[in-house]
């Protein structure tokens, strides 16, 4: 977007950064500064309004010659990726992403949507205020959906019209929802996307999707096709389940708003069984003992069965892999790692259409919380079973 400066407001005597923004942008052919001029300006005026502890506030705008400059408050400190690059717990990660959701939620609130949440737009302050800056890539809520702006558009075209029609692609791809990758619909869950790309990454060391393309990280997300996490084996799984709703390819999939984004996680890291790990344990040891009743009846329709091979060569759950360690897990009280293993082999197997075994592996993990009482849980991955199921049929 530009070069930021830091400077001496001389009248009120205080560090300020200043944003000076580039005359054209790769989003707008530069025929038309102009437009990308008075978008800003737009958006500089909504968050000129916002004023809160978790977002880096705005002063000024002013044109300088073709430019934009912003002024905006002068925060001594790192990005969230700097201070990411040192050992941090969970709780540590956790507790400094939720300060982001609620500056988020606050923009939110203004009719501001960021849409380019990354670990580089968070700046965590030498007073250790977590802080969310650069709404330069923001839309107003109440704006149409934006398409790409043809470079052959009429030289006579309404600067006010054009503003809705810039920046199809804005934000940064690894961490763009698959709205922004298609030009669809952009609102408050794109920001939640974002922000769960963030967290994924900061808890789990990996970048939920990868890819060596915009295309190729459009289908991962698409499929829901998450990176191995490379650490965080500590974190409990109802808060990765949480993180990765927030990741649905489907706006609809996923939070209502930040806000009850943000309780969910609270949730999550806090809440505690009822019950003890060796009756979850049990529950675990039931719920296999279930499955694998299940496997004469499914053999019997051709499906592979929960052990062994198929007719067909295909392992189930790569059976005797999975299950074995699960149940192993289970026994010996470790029953969060025991459901996170499950979790990846549900979305391994969907990646790799082996819906049989996605199926499968949703089936077991909704006894398991039907043993857990926890009910709601049961229900999602029942639904998780069936929508597998009618993949398969589907195929």
């Amino acid at each position: 977007m530009g070069v930021v400066y830091r400077a001496i407001d001389r009248r009120l005597g205080r560090e300020v950064a200043l944003k000076v923004t580039r005359q054209s942008h790769g989003e707008v052919p530069a025929r038309h500064p102009e437009v990308a001029r008075a978008r800003l300006r737009l958006e500089a005026r909504a968050m000129a309004g916002l004023s809160h502890p978790n977002v880096v506030p705005l002063f000024a705008i002013e044109s300088v010659g073709s430019n934009l400059v912003i002024a905006m408050e002068y925060v001594p400190g790192e990005t969230l990726a700097q201070w990411l690059a040192s050992p941090r717990t969970w709780q540590e990660t956790l507790a400094a992403l939720c300060e982001v959701g609620k500056g988020l939620a606050a923009a939110h609130a203004a009719g501001v949507v960021h849409r380019d949440v990354k670990p580089h737009n968070v700046l965590v302050g030498e007073d250790g205020r977590v802080r969310v800056t650069d709404f330069g890539l923001a839309a107003l809520l109440d704006q149409p959906v934006p398409v790409t702006l043809e470079h052959n558009a009429p030289e006579h075209e309404d600067i006010e019209g054009s503003l809705t029609q810039t920046g199809m692609s804005v934000g940064t791809p690894a961490y763009m929802a698959l709205e922004q990758h298609t030009g669809g619909p952009v609102d408050a869950r794109t920001d939640q996307f974002g922000f769960c790309a963030t967290l994924y990454e900061a808890l789990f060391g990996v970048r939920p999707f990868i890819g060596t393309s915009a295309l190729e990280l459009a289908c991962a997300k698409r499929k829901l096709k998450l990176a191995s996490p490379v650490r965080g084996a500590e974190v409990p799984v109802r808060l990765r389940r949480a993180v990765v709703r927030g990741l649905a390819p489907r706006p609809d999939d996923r939070y209502a708003s930040m806000e009850a984004l943000l309780t969910a996680l609270r949730t999550a890291a806090s809440r505690k069984s009822g019950r003890s790990r060796a009756a979850v344990a049990v529950g675990f040891v039931v719920s296999l003992g279930l499955a694998f009743a299940m496997a004469p009846a499914a053999a019997s329709q051709g499906e592979p069965t929960p052990l062994g091979r198929a007719a067909s060569g295909t392992v189930a759950l790569r059976v005797p892999g999975v299950l074995t360690k699960v149940a192993t897990l289970s026994e010996r009280g470790h029953s969060d790692r025991a459901q996170a293993l499950l979790d990846d082999a549900y979305f391994a197997a969907l990646a790799e259409r082996r819906f049989v075994d996605a199926a499968r592996a949703a089936e077991i993990l909704a006894r398991l919380h039907e043993h857990a009482q926890d009910e709601g849980a049961a229900q999602r991955w029942r639904r998780h079973a069936s929508a597998a199921r009618a993949r398969l049929y589907a195929d």
